[in-house]
């Protein structure tokens, strides 16, 4: 069951997201742009090639 409250707080999130990458720790130079951002998860381990394309995969369906 979707949690409500959880959709909301993302929502609110996805509405600043420099901000919500900063609470992920991505240094300030890395914010400019999502794919800088991307390829510092990348290079620091902290995220997989299969799970960022997951996220594109997810990101293109709300986009239509």
């Amino acid at each position: 069951m979707i949690n409500i409250q959880n959709v909301m707080n993302l929502v609110k999130q996805m509405q600043n997201p420099q901000q919500m990458l900063q609470k992920m720790g991505i240094p300030q130079e890395y914010l400019n742009s999502p794919d800088n951002a991307m390829k510092y998860l990348l290079d620091s381990g902290r995220v997989n090639q299969s799970q960022i394309d997951q996220m594109n995969a997810l990101y293109n369906q709300f986009k239509r």
